[in-house]
């Protein structure tokens, strides 16, 4: 402990991170909240990762590195530095996202009610390593919604706030089943259904989005040849009906599982379209 600063925990998953990986590590060390414990778990890696880390290791003694013996899917990487964790808050860190350096003191502030069990901040994308940083819109924040309600907008929008800070007692606590579709949704949803989400207007994240089909993400999450999205999209309903189930009173639980349900019927109703009207073209032209 520094003082009476609590210990917040930063997990950094990794994997061939190369010179993305430098520079998210450094955004991490660069923190200006003192009280950190940064968990570095090095998956296998055939790159320059293990020397960046021992690099870092020189100069802080904050960090403690891992270095997987086999291959892990991404999703057993993250869990596992959450696993190791001791903070009473906790954050992930990618190998190619970077944050403000007021990141996690910033986003501290949001705990003084104990129902907020996630803070976030500012969204800014880069669609390339080397490219501009772009300020998002994104409204995630649920702190004056019922639970239900909650659940539904996060139901139905993107994950980033994953990368936020959160309430280590509570991420802890919940039993996340795994599905390389949408990996982060049945935690957030179930998560949404447990407790607030603040958004912290001080505090920076910068996130490194490379467009992928949604076979390829999923291909990428599980380390698998990619599956159709059938089989994807029921992984995905699997993983939220386990989750919620396992951690929310029957009827959040049901209601969890049910905006997924909405959620993919909208999204995959239009993708099916599309798979028939170019099928339609291409007898056209046949």
């Amino acid at each position: 402990m520094t003082g009476d600063l609590p210990l917040v925990t930063i997990g950094m998953p990794v994997r061939n991170g190369g010179a993305l990986f430098r520079e998210a590590l450094a955004s991490v060390v660069a923190q200006d909240y003192p009280n950190l414990e940064i968990i570095i778990s090095d998956n296998a890696s055939t790159d320059e990762t293990s020397d960046i880390v021992q690099e870092f290791q020189g100069r802080d003694a904050r960090i403690r590195y891992v270095r997987q013996p086999e291959l892990l899917d991404i999703f057993e990487n993250f869990m596992f530095v959450l696993r190791e964790s001791r903070g009473e808050f906790f954050a992930w860190a990618a190998h190619d996202d970077t944050r403000s350096i007021n990141y996690v003191s910033q986003l501290l502030t949001a705990f003084s009610r104990p129902e907020t069990v996630l803070a976030f901040g500012v969204l800014n994308i880069r669609n390339a390593p080397s490219g501009p940083v772009v300020k998002k819109s994104y409204d995630f924040d649920n702190a004056n919604l019922a639970p239900l309600e909650r659940m539904k907008k996060q139901g139905f929008q993107q994950c980033y706030q994953m990368y936020g800070l959160w309430r280590s007692s509570v991420l802890k606590s919940i039993r996340w089943a795994y599905t390389p579709w949408w990996i982060d949704l049945p935690l957030l949803v179930t998560a949404a259904g447990l407790g607030t989400f603040k958004f912290v207007p001080g505090a920076e994240f910068n996130y490194l989005e490379i467009l992928k089909t949604d076979e390829q993400r999923a291909s990428y999450h599980d380390i698998l040849q990619a599956s159709p999205k059938v089989v994807n999209v029921l992984r995905l309903l699997r993983a939220t009906f386990l989750t919620a189930f396992r951690n929310l009173p029957p009827h959040r639980a049901a209601a969890a599982f049910l905006i997924v349900v909405a959620r993919e019927g909208r999204d995959f109703g239009g993708w099916l379209s599309r798979r028939v009207v170019r099928l339609y073209r291409s007898e056209k032209v046949a």
